[in-house]
């Protein structure tokens, strides 16, 4: 029997994640710019690149087991195995007999007869089955495959179908609701760039049988596209200079100095007549820079290019003429006429040429400018479907910090009660990762909203290194591949200087993780910091002695989106790296040789900056205030109500925005301060604001929210919200913010 709930209970929920855990909330949330293009719309190519790399994410950075992605086919009734990594995946699919399953759709599927994947993507509805072995109702197409536990997501894009995510465990209870969140999270993205991609080829294949129709002699004058307009062009020139055969080249649009040209259309040459052919010779190449016709009446005589011209005589060319193809003062290519017996070229000959050049260039322009025309209309629809996107982002990044606010709770009322060094030392640096995630968060929502924090203060750069160290030693530690690398970090002694922490720990993280991958037999990594307050600066290398780069991958190692990692690169690291240093005046520099390791220096201007130590402002006991605490999320309701209680204050805790409305609403004088969430499953914050104002104008509010960069400030003093907490936040953060709004006890006010 097939149940009608769309997700099965996996682990029981916990409020306390582990570091573990937080680490793949951290890669999840890069992993949405890296998986996937955003660039613009996917071409069938990148399709199966993304399809690709969200398997590869899953199965190396976020470490799901076993992984599969199915796409529906064209004809919209199966769902097609794209690919799969895993050894459950492998093992299913080595047998022939499986190697082409497609589980079919409709209604048979709904029944269980084919296979929970079939089930999802008919249902449109996530499962998370935590024991395969209970059924549920769904056939089992792989018997001989040990699966335990199944989660199962359908990729939808605007309540379209597009295909399915399925990952597998061999254990049972494998998966819990922040799989499915995150797995649910790559499905929709994915979906949606493929179904954009599929309307763009659409698109683009009708637009291609609307091209234009040459203005400039009737020959062009019905070519509908710029293969045609090529052919037409061809025939004429080679039929009215009673030429054998001939080719046009047109320029690459992209500046490429190796192949300057790529061939449109030929007519009459051999089949090894190809790019490779012509693209270095000097006839060719020297027309796009004079513009002047070049004109040989025999191959034999022209020495310049000998193996090119070999290459013609081979094709059966003794003579040609190269026409540049110029209109409006815009280069756009070549016409090449040839001739199987030498030829001398007459003034007629050279009039006609010229001018089937002139109509060459202007038709090849005229369809420029409609090539021009549909980039304009695709930049449009892809800045539509970047704002979409944003929104998208927002929304995930709201979620991901509610996510990270109860962890970051949890951490420090453990902090607070732990006593013991080496158990505090670990709950600090948990601490530090989360709000290090929740900073990166923060740099996300500025970027989408066009607002910037500068979140610069004093920093020690000696203690983030030694945290660096400390929290990337699983990875160094045994090294890539199991072998042992050593970490030797040399400092001299330092004043604190002004920079921000976070952004240097990420810099420094990357740059130790890259030197790792660079050292597969193990090695050394030396880390050193150079005080060189004489020349106002402050040096930071790390240097390994791994595999080193070559000069070509040391030009591009700072573009977005060069890797040379081929499986688990995204190109963005040393981009962001480099983005980083330059918000912080900086300047980083990379020495490197092949199989002599390589060095990264980064030159930082040194600006001291005191380290304030703040002390705690109000030692005073603090008059309890009677709270209503509002937040959908009840993990973050649990941690809100306890840090308030550490205090003493009197919480009356909801999830629900219409509760909370109700129990103002019946005793409003029964609450000295209303703290809530903004974004509400039914009742907003807002809304519950605009209930209190109309009982209690003077009443202190606060909103807490994942979004606080998005939020009006006219809005906020319409509805007179007293403070805004953005989350995450820390225990101190929310005690401060609520003790400004009650008076110590003993100062005679009420």
């Amino acid at each position: 029997m097939i149940p009608s709930s769309s997700a099965y209970p996996g682990k029981e929920e916990k409020p306390v994640y582990s570091e573990q855990r937080l680490s793949r909330l951290g890669h999840a949330a890069l992993a949405l710019q890296n998986a996937t293009p955003l660039a613009g719309v996917p071409t069938t190519h990148e399709i199966d690149q993304l399809v690709h790399g969200v398997v590869d994410t899953f199965y190396t950075e976020l470490n799901y087991p076993n992984c599969q992605i199915f796409l529906v086919n064209q004809g919209g009734a199966e769902l097609e195995y794209k690919y799969g990594r895993g050894r459950l995946v492998e093992q299913a699919h080595r047998d022939k007999q499986n190697r082409g399953w497609r589980p079919r759709l409709g209604e048979e599927a709904l029944q269980g007869r084919e296979g929970l994947i079939g089930w999802v993507g008919s249902a449109l509805k996530p499962v998370n089955l935590p024991d395969v072995a209970a059924g549920a109702g769904f056939a089992r197409p792989f018997q001989d495959v040990a699966t335990r536990s199944e989660l199962t997501v359908p990729m939808l894009a605007q309540n379209e179908l597009i295909g399915v995510i399925d990952i597998q465990s061999e254990q049972t209870h494998a998966f819990d609701d922040l799989d499915l969140e995150i797995v649910n999270f790559f499905a929709r993205q994915a979906a949606a760039m493929i179904q954009a991609a599929n309307l763009n080829r659409v698109l683009a294949e009708n637009l291609r049988n609307l091209s234009l129709v040459a203005s400039s002699g009737n020959k062009v004058n019905g070519a509908r596209s710029l293969a045609e307009i090529g052919e037409l062009i061809l025939t004429s020139s080679v039929r009215i200079l009673n030429a054998n055969s001939g080719s046009i080249w047109l320029v690459n649009e992209e500046p490429d100095q190796a192949r300057p040209l790529h061939l449109l259309t030929t007519l009459n040459l051999p089949d090894w007549f190809n790019d490779d052919n012509l693209n270095f010779s000097p006839v060719i190449s020297n027309i796009l820079h004079n513009g002047l016709p070049v004109y040989i009446s025999s191959v034999e005589k022209y020495q310049e290019e000998l193996e090119t011209m070999a290459r013609l005589r081979n094709g059966g060319v003794e003579a040609f003429c190269c026409l540049p193809l110029c209109a409006q003062g815009r280069m756009s290519g070549a016409l090449v006429i040839n001739f199987r017996e030498t030829h001398k070229f007459s003034p007629s000959e050279i009039h006609f040429s010229t001018a089937l050049a002139d109509q060459a260039a202007a038709a090849l322009l005229n369809a420029h400018n409609l090539v021009q025309a549909k980039r304009l209309e695709q930049q449009l629809l892809r800045s539509e479907q970047l704002g979409a996107l944003g929104q998208l982002a927002s929304g995930i990044i709201h979620d991901f910090n509610n996510m990270l606010g109860g962890s970051l709770g949890v951490s420090e009322i453990l902090l607070d009660k732990t006593h013991d060094p080496d158990d505090r030392h670990l709950l600090e640096m948990l601490r530090q990762s989360i709000q290090d995630g929740a900073q990166m968060m923060r740099r996300l929502q500025s970027l989408g909203s066009g607002s910037r924090e500068e979140g610069f203060g004093p920093v020690e750069i000696t203690r983030i290194l030694q945290d660096v160290i400390e929290l990337t030693r699983p990875q160094w530690v045994k090294g890539k591949g199991q072998a042992p690398i050593q970490i030797n970090f040399e400092a001299d002694s330092l004043p604190a200087c002004r920079g921000n922490a976070t952004e240097l720990r990420e810099v420094f993280t990357n740059l130790v993780l890259n030197a790792v991958e660079a050292m597969p037999q193990g090695g050394q990594i030396a880390i050193k910091i150079e005080d060189r307050r004489e020349q106002g600066e402050v040096w930071i290398s790390v240097r390994d002695n791994g595999t080193g780069m070559s000069e070509n991958t040391k030009q591009h190692l700072f573009e977005p989106f060069y890797t040379t990692k081929r499986n688990n690169g995204h190109g963005l690291g040393l981009s962001v790296t480099k983005s980083i240093i330059a918000r912080h005046e900086g300047t980083i520099e990379v020495e490197s040789s092949l199989n002599e390791g390589s060095c990264f220096t980064i030159k930082l201007p040194f600006k001291p900056e005191a380290v304030v130590v703040t002390p705690h402002k109000l030692t005073a006991p603090v008059r309890p205030l009677r709270v209503l605490a509002v937040d959908d999320d009840p993990k973050l309701l649990y941690i809100l109500k306890r840090i308030l209680e550490i205090d003493r204050h009197e919480v009356t805790a909801t999830g629900n925005g219409r509760e909370a409305v109700r129990l103002f609403t019946t005793q409003p004088d029964n609450f000295d301060l209303v703290l809530t969430d903004i974004n509400l499953k039914d009742l907003n914050g807002w809304q519950i604001a605009q209930a209190v104002r109309l009982l209690r104008p003077e009443l202190p509010i606060i909103f807490v929210t994942g979004d606080s960069l998005n939020l009006q400030p006219e809005k906020l003093q319409h509805y007179a919200i007293t403070q805004v907490l953005a989350k995450p936040y820390s225990l101190q953060d929310l005690q401060e913010a609520v003790r400004k709004m009650a008076d110590p006890v003993g100062t005679g006010k009420v």
